[in-house]
């Protein structure tokens, strides 16, 4: 939360009371114009406020329609990667600026974690980082040329389709 002492400070105040003395602003008049510019900051600061808040709220509903039911995963894979690679002191800069609630890097973040294959190796598959899409399209031509999923009498045949429905839906970020 911002404050008016996030924008104005005592240096400020002492440069107003110079400037309210050259004009021969009274004690009364000073404290008044003050006043007033005070609580224009305050009002500023809650608007500047606000205006995160909803622009952090509507970021992250968009990015969960983006990425469904994978949003979590995704991004906590994003928070490890960044505090892996960037340091305490990168995620403070990320969340002093704003930037970690900037949905265009926060998607970035969250592709380039996927990316770099941290999260679970698919099935068979070595310790080579793939692209998401690639491995998922691995996978899925993996099991669709699997005789559990080609015959429907075979005892997997339902859960190989299953889990061959479940990778398309990862694969085009649906719910």
């Amino acid at each position: 939360m911002s404050n008016a002492n996030d924008f104005i400070d005592d240096e400020d105040k002492a440069e107003f009371h110079d400037l309210a003395e050259s004009l021969g602003l009274d004690e009364r008049q000073e404290a008044g114009v003050w006043d007033w510019i005070e609580n224009g900051v305050r009002e500023f600061a809650e608007e500047l406020d606000n205006a995160s808040e909803t622009y952090a709220d509507e970021a992250e509903a968009d990015l969960r329609r983006q990425f469904g039911r994978d949003f979590d995963r995704r991004r906590q894979g994003a928070a490890e990667q960044v505090r892996k690679y960037g340091g305490d002191g990168f995620v403070e800069f990320l969340n002093e600026t704003g930037l970690s609630n900037c949905r265009e890097i926060v998607a970035f973040l969250m592709r380039l974690a996927d990316a770099a294959g941290e999260d679970r190796g698919l099935v068979g598959e070595k310790s080579a980082a793939v692209p998401s899409a690639d491995r998922l399209k691995a996978e899925i031509a993996g099991l669709t040329a699997n005789p559990a999923y080609m015959q429907a009498q075979h005892p997997d045949h339902a859960k190989t389709v299953q889990a061959v429905y479940a990778l398309r839906k990862r694969l085009f970020n649906e719910d």
